[in-house]
């Protein structure tokens, strides 16, 4: 990949600003990171199925967060986010396969890394190939 969008935008940044963004955004950077790197794929892949689970997960997430108590019990939401959450590992796993078939089997990315640290590896694996020195 020669041009210059060999990787994604957020990926050019050093892999720690995510980090250390999340806990003052609320967990919102993940989100939207998780949606841009589908998305990223999706368009450069021309197929993808990443993108629409990690948007289902985060509406569904939205809606639990601000839904009235009074129409959700505490234990119900308490359950969805569990679900969200086991998708969300999965969701990653699906992206991982998405980047790999993108950049060739060569491309590592460590399946028990990508479910512990999720998209926040995923970012750390593509921007090591965007700090990596490309042929032209």
């Amino acid at each position: 990949m020669t041009d210059d969008a060999h990787v994604p935008l957020i990926s050019r940044f050093h892999w720690s600003w995510p980090l250390l963004l999340t806990p003052f955004t609320g967990g919102a950077v993940p989100l939207v990171m998780s949606l841009y790197f589908s998305w990223w794929t999706r368009s450069r892949r021309q197929r993808g199925i990443a993108i629409f689970l990690y948007g289902i997960e985060t509406l569904t997430l939205l809606i639990v967060c601000f839904m009235p108590r009074s129409l959700i019990s505490m234990n119900r939401a308490e359950d969805i986010i569990t679900v969200i959450l086991l998708l969300w590992i999965a969701t990653a796993l699906v992206l991982r396969h998405e980047l790999r078939s993108l950049y060739g089997k060569e491309f590592e990315i460590n399946p028990f890394l990508t479910v512990i640290f999720s998209v926040f590896y995923l970012n750390y694996c593509l921007w090591a190939i965007g700090d990596a020195p490309h042929s032209t």
